[in-house]
């Protein structure tokens, strides 16, 4: 059975995180929608509302810490304006008796945060690729880009701009005077191949059986490229050719990280060093305990802010995360990009500044 004390916080601790979340929640969504349709505006709200989920779905793991943070600075900064700090402490209380409820809900979110980061978000970030590029939305965006009067499609890889179009009688569609960039696999986006047609009649044909939209250009003077001076060009495009999320570390689960790492260690990867694997295996981890260490800087801030609005708790935090989380997680990829310390060590080392600051922290608080 809790003692009352940690009922209440509990109780007051889950209603702001759950409060927090679903309001950042809100506001991340709104602004990843006006996102996509900046950056896709031929998409239609059917995509954009399959898509998104899953974009949210891979960042929980970044909104949950920061929701947390925004509830353990609301909860005490009132607790400590209101006085019930030095009650609590006159009652014989010792003072870090007062912050195991943050630290539970801390340990908690963290240990949904390592399933989260090794499970939900690698298949989520997958999903939120193939859906981009998957037969049925490539076709609705062409097809949307021509409702719209568009004429420009950028998906999955591929860029069409054109300058007109029209429906033959016999069915398909021709595009005229189009300007391509077709992706090359295992080359970077701006490592794409660019064709730049004069007066092309462009037929679009989709094979929904073969998964692939075929480009069939006629009448074309290919002005660059690698099929430069071609009059006649036939091009086919896999669904996700060029685009090797099997191959990059952030869409690989836990289980298939350290699959990767073995087989590394034995020399049989052909991309990646043991270092890289066991870097990004950590991160994860060190990045699933933030949630802890936001307690730990949070909660001794709150009592000297001694603020119970919501608008000092959500400034206050996202000066924390702006001056003190956000420069020691770039710190970490730092070390771990350049090979500075060993892996591990370069992976943790963003969460044992924010521990050591933390601890300083509290003492200073505690003792004061």
């Amino acid at each position: 059975m809790l003692p009352i004390l940690d009922r209440s916080l509990l109780k007051e601790l889950a209603y702001n995180l759950a409060f927090t979340l679903a309001v950042i929640t809100s506001v991340f969504f709104t602004g990843a929608a006006v996102k996509f349709l900046h950056k896709y505006p031929q998409i239609d709200l059917v995509l954009l509302f399959q898509v998104l989920p899953f974009f949210l779905l891979y960042h929980l793991e970044f909104v949950l810490p920061l929701s947390l943070l925004i509830a353990v600075m609301l909860v005490y900064g009132r607790a400590a304006a209101n006085n019930e700090i030095t009650t609590i402490k006159s009652g014989g209380v010792h003072p870090y008796r007062v912050f195991l409820p943050a630290f539970l809900i801390g340990a908690l979110i963290s240990v949904a945060s390592v399933y989260l980061s090794n499970q939900w978000s690698p298949r989520a970030e997958t999903a939120f690729k193939q859906s981009l590029t998957n037969r049925r939305s490539v076709k609705r965006l062409f097809e949307n880009s021509i409702e719209k009067d568009l004429r420009h499609l950028e998906d999955g890889g591929i860029t069409v701009n054109w300058i007109s179009e029209e429906f033959p009688e016999e069915g398909g569609l021709i595009l005229y005077d189009a300007r391509i960039r077709m992706p090359v696999p295992g080359k970077s986006k701006s490592e794409q191949e660019e064709i730049q047609t004069l007066g092309a009649d462009i037929e679009v044909q989709f094979d929904a059986e073969r998964d692939t939209v075929g480009l069939h250009l006629r009448n074309v003077e290919c002005l660059q490229g690698p099929w430069k001076g071609r009059t006649d060009l036939q091009l086919t495009w896999h669904m996700g050719s060029g685009v090797t999320w099997s191959k990059r570390l952030k869409y690989l689960t836990g289980s298939e990280l350290w699959a990767q790492y073995a087989r590394a260690k034995e020399g049989l990867h052909p991309l990646r060093t043991p270092g890289e694997i066991l870097s990004k295996i950590h991160e994860r981890l060190a990045l699933s305990t933030s949630s802890l260490f936001f307690v730990l800087i949070g909660a001794p801030l709150a009592l000297v802010f001694r603020a119970g609005s919501r608008l000092v708790a959500f400034l206050v935090s996202f000066l924390v995360v702006l001056f003190v989380f956000y420069p020691s997680h770039l710190m970490a990829k730092t070390l771990s990009e350049q090979q500075i310390v060993h892996p591990v060590l370069a992976a943790w080392s963003g969460s044992l500044l924010l521990f050591v600051l933390g601890l300083g922290l509290l003492l200073f608080v505690v003792r004061r």
